[in-house]
């Protein structure tokens, strides 16, 4: 019996039901300090079956396609058992049944390109990075083909071919008794052609500016500053301090500060920000979730107004709210939960260098090095790669290990500039969230936010 035949049999036994198949190559080089430290390819395949009864949801998921009908068992009946003990009804009126096949557009299939060919293209990077202030390099390229298929009982049918490509270089320096890091990234959906027209030599030679300037830095004093955030780290703020908060899941759990924020003021009024997953080419686009709802770009703060939380199918039915297209599974093996997807703020009139050329004293913050986010309490710490000291509207130096922290709320009151520079960054971002990691972008501006408070020495 094939898979569509399988659900067709449950319908009428349970209220809903609903199919996810997945097959993924991944293959990825690692080189350290111009050698091949790691060569992986790996193929995995699988499937899962989720049944919604009235009191009960199962799920149930194996990579052994002879074992279907078992499965799928398997889920009715764990869907039985919870129903025996949760006194609380499930409704499910919020679901989609689109039916489509598509796939993302590459020119070269990576696939096909040669690990000779591969190796050589990371040595010449290495052999373009050398500088007697480097002492270590490692480099990463990785290729993702990934096959989903989608169904469930009310009729849908979708199919989705995928193919991302990234690069990573991480470049760690030393003079005298001062050490840095510094870091590139791209990473799109899309084929061989990203890697192979990126200009390694302007890549290596930012690189290694940017390690002397962070050689020469000095640390920030601490203390409260204006700071202008270039849209790196203005994504990683908006996606970290901002985007995971609007997740319903934390919302139900009660481990949101916007929890009890719905249709009011949160922000200022040059704060529009988006939750979308049709920005082409960023690693965090489909078009349809994993649970089969058309994707759709959705407004989360509206002028400084939250007006939207991102749902799953699940979270939607609960709160009783609409279907947001967020419903995402690292694989078959996971239940789809409520996840960002590309992250993008409306841009404003003004330009990045106009920003700092008003600015009479603050700094200007580049690049992330990661960070951490309490959503309940709203409080967060972000470190910026790099950072430069501004003074009457001219940088005068250069900055290290700058982190700025504050609380959400606070922070999205003092943003008072907005640059009109939004564009994807292309970076290959990847999100964690209870143990399932997905694809994400960002295409954010430089903002200006007042008084943030900053780490330093």
């Amino acid at each position: 019996m094939d898979f569509e035949d399988l659900i067709k049999k449950r319908t009428g036994i349970a209220k809903y039901v609903d199919l996810r198949i997945e097959d993924v190559e991944n293959e990825t080089i690692i080189m350290k300090n111009n050698e091949i430290s790691s060569i992986s390819s790996i193929f995995s395949a699988g499937f899962s079956f989720r049944v919604f009864l009235e009191n009960g949801i199962g799920f149930a998921c194996s990579s052994d396609f002879s074992k279907k009908e078992d499965v799928l068992k398997r889920a009715l009946k764990l869907a039985r058992a919870q129903s025996n003990y949760k006194q609380e009804k499930i409704e499910i009126s919020r679901f989609e049944s689109n039916r489509d096949k598509y796939r993302t557009i590459y020119k070269r299939d990576p696939f096909e390109i040669s690990l000779k060919t591969k190796i050589a293209f990371l040595k010449e990077i290495n052999k373009r990075l050398e500088d007697k202030r480097i002492k270590s390099t490692i480099l990463k390229l990785s290729f993702s083909k990934l096959h989903k298929k989608f169904m469930n009982d009310k009729g849908a049918d979708i199919s989705a071919d995928f193919l991302y490509s990234m690069l990573k270089i991480n470049v760690a320096g030393r003079e005298m008794n001062k050490s840095s890091e510094c870091f590139f990234s791209v990473g799109k959906i899309g084929g061989y052609e990203i890697i192979e027209n990126l200009d390694i030599e302007n890549v290596a030679k930012e690189l290694k500016e940017k390690n002397l300037r962070l050689l020469h830095a000095r640390y920030a004093k601490k203390g409260r500053y204006n700071v202008i955030c270039d849209p790196i780290l203005s994504g990683v703020f908006f996606h970290e301090a901002v985007g995971h908060a609007c997740e319903a899941d934390q919302i139900i759990r009660k481990e949101s500060i916007l929890m009890d924020k719905m249709n009011k003021k949160i922000g200022s009024e040059k704060i529009t920000l988006y939750d979308d997953p049709l920005i082409e080419f960023e690693p965090g686009f489909y078009r349809y979730d994993d649970e089969g709802t058309k994707a759709r770009k959705t407004t989360l703060i509206d002028r400084g107004t939250l007006i939207s939380f991102l749902n799953s199918m699940v979270t939607s039915n609960k709160l009783n709210l609409n279907l947001t297209s967020n419903g995402r599974a690292q694989s078959p093996f996971e239940l789809p939960i409520p996840r960002m997807s590309n992250t993008s703020l409306k841009p404003g009139e003004c330009k990045a260098d106009e920003m700092i050329k008003e600015l009479k004293s603050g700094i200007y913050a580049k690049g992330s090095r990661g960070g951490v986010v309490e959503p309940t309490l709203g409080n967060f710490i972000f470190n910026a790669e790099e950072a430069f000291l501004i003074k009457n509207g001219e940088i005068v130096e250069n900055l290290r290990d700058f982190s700025l922290s504050g609380n959400i709320l606070e922070t999205l009151l003092n943003v008072v500039e907005v640059a009109d520079d939004a564009h994807p960054q292309y970076l290959g971002a990847m999100c964690g969230k209870l143990g399932q990691v997905v694809p994400v972008g960002s295409a954010t501006p430089h903002i200006l936010v007042k008084g943030v408070i900053v780490g330093g020495r």
